[in-house]
């Protein structure tokens, strides 16, 4: 601590022996930076506060039906590339500055210039956002500032128009060509189908599941017909065993005991009768119910064919009709057994056909055992591809909608409101240069330039202002010093040379005042003072 107190009296004292120069040096500095300062141009700044209200009335009501679009986001994105090349280009030729500019070179420059002139800040908590721009012009500054706002405003607005204009536009085009590829996989689709009729898939399944069903059918129509073929076995063995009753007129056959009534046979042949009536206004004859129901009806006449033909046969011999009455009541179980042969006999036809019938479509679905797998699979990828298409349609359609929807609520309510809190004003005071600051700094720093040339000027010319320096340069002992005497002459000349050091102090901080006042006041006020004083700049 001691060695730098040492070190900075030295310095000190250096800088004593040379204070003229250290004063003259401090008086040039300081006289030129104050001019310096004071031809600097005055800039002025305009600004301008909008705030951006990005809230609808009609968002929470058309939730789920409108396209979502963070509006916020998007006028933070505007005010970020505001300061783009083609906008600042558009500010430029809009305030005429363009005109000062000869080349792209100087274009380059006017746009890098306006880029570092414009402050754009946002507060994102209340959407407020300021612009700012400096300028020498003040009316320049203003009409810069005025259509920066003008862009941000139209740019926002403009460019959510644009967004909702193009993608409306995309979708329509995307929709129609959606719309021809339904179509066309519609009509393929049906081709497809009527040409390959019969061989589609139902509600059966597909070509395997078809398959086994009909074999499940084939299977359970054969053990029907076993069954119904055991049956009719056993009633004719019982038949066999039973002896009929003769006797009756032929006006018996046609009716029991002279009664007028048709008999059961009859009744049973015309119910039948009526049913495939019925069926023929429906199938043709060559359909299997139809065939069967044909079958089981030429069973029963010839059953009742049979009993007429017992009849007559009974009349010729001689009886009687109230014998053979009274021999039918007693043996009329042989006629339940014909009447149940008959049925058992039309049952098994009926089934021996439709066993026929399955085997005949068990053997076509194996006969496409190549063909109708690769259908099914044709048609599958056909389904999928008019599937696929149908959704995409779909889709399309409702974002087309919705889009619309959007656009028409963005027209009737504006989703982005711009309200200017502070419009552009032409500024009246200068915000720079900060002059007293500037002429402060000049001061200081023309005397400390004037205090590090004395400084280096000690170093150049060095003295032993101190016994201690003069041991350490030559290393021997001090034994004394002596003290200098000044006569009054040199005593006179050194108090005038202080008063007069002292005066050039003095008067540099006068200049530093009359320096500070220009850059408080301006130059009006001092040149008043100074001619009151009689001195005139």
């Amino acid at each position: 601590m001691h060695e730098m107190l040492s070190q900075l009296m030295t310095y000190l004292r250096g800088v004593l022996r040379f204070r003229w120069s250290a004063l003259l040096t401090a008086w040039a500095i300081a006289l030129a930076s104050w001019a310096l300062v004071y031809y600097l141009p005055d800039k002025y700044e305009a600004d301008a506060r909008v705030h951006v209200d990005t809230h609808s009335v009609l968002k929470p009501l058309l939730e789920g039906m409108v396209v979502e679009t963070n509006t916020q986001e998007r006028v933070r994105l505007m005010a970020r590339t505001l300061l783009s090349r083609p906008n600042l280009e558009k500010v430029a030729r809009a305030t005429d500055l363009d005109l000062q500019v000869n080349g792209r070179k100087g274009m380059e420059d006017l746009i890098d210039g306006l880029r570092e002139r414009i402050e754009i800040d946002a507060t994102s908590e209340f959407n407020l956002y300021d612009i700012t721009y400096r300028d020498s012009d003040p009316k320049r500054a203003e009409r810069v500032v005025q259509t920066l706002l003008d862009l941000f405003v139209e740019e926002s607005l403009g460019d959510t128009r644009q967004d909702s204009a193009n993608a409306q536009k995309f979708l329509t085009h995307k929709l129609k060509e959606y719309e021809r590829r339904l179509e066309e996989a519609e009509q393929r689709l049906m081709d497809f189908k009527r040409k390959h009729t019969g061989e589609m898939p139902d509600e059966r399944g597909d070509y395997y599941e078809r398959l086994q069903g009909k074999q499940a059918q084939l299977e359970e129509a054969r053990l029907q017909l076993e069954t119904a073929q055991k049956r009719r076995d056993v009633l004719e063995e019982q038949l066999a065993g039973e002896k009929p009753t003769y006797g009756v007129m032929e006006r018996t056959a046609q009716s029991p005991a002279g009664t007028g009534q048709p008999s059961e046979l009859q009744q049973r042949v015309s119910q039948l009768q009526q049913e495939l009536d019925q069926l023929r206004l429906q199938y043709t004859d060559k359909h299997p119910d139809v065939r069967n129901l044909q079958a089981t009806i030429e069973n029963l006449k010839e059953q009742q064919e049979g009993q007429q033909s017992q009849q007559v046969a009974a009349v010729d011999q001689g009886g009687d009709s109230g014998g053979f009455e009274a021999n039918l009541a007693a043996n009329e179980y042989y006629q339940n057994l014909r009447t149940a042969l008959a049925e058992a006999k039309a049952e098994v036809a009926s089934l021996r056909a439709r066993k026929e019938r399955f085997e005949e479509q068990v053997e076509t679905l194996k006969e496409k055992v190549d063909t109708i797998p690769q259908v099914e699979a044709k048609l599958a990828q056909l389904n999928r591809t008019y599937r696929v298409n149908k959704e995409n349609y779909e889709k399309l359609l409702a974002r087309l909608q919705s889009a619309q929807i959007s656009e028409e609520a963005g027209r009737s309510s504006d989703d982005v409101k711009f309200q200017v809190v502070d419009p552009p004003q032409t500024p009246v005071e200068p915000v720079a240069p900060n002059r007293a600051l500037l002429v402060s700094g000049g001061l200081f720093g023309s005397v400390g330039a004037g205090m590090v040339l004395g400084v280096l000027m000690a170093q150049i010319r060095p003295v032993f202002d101190s016994r201690r320096s003069l041991f350490e340069a030559t290393g021997l002992p001090v034994l004394g010093t002596v003290s200098r005497v000044s006569t009054r002459a040199t005593a006179a000349r050194k108090r005038t040379e202080g008063l007069l050091y002292l005066l050039g102090m003095v008067l540099l901080l006068l200049a530093y005042g009359v320096a500070m006042a220009i850059a408080f006041w301006g130059t009006g006020p001092v040149e008043t003072w100074l001619n009151a004083w009689g001195i005139s700049l």
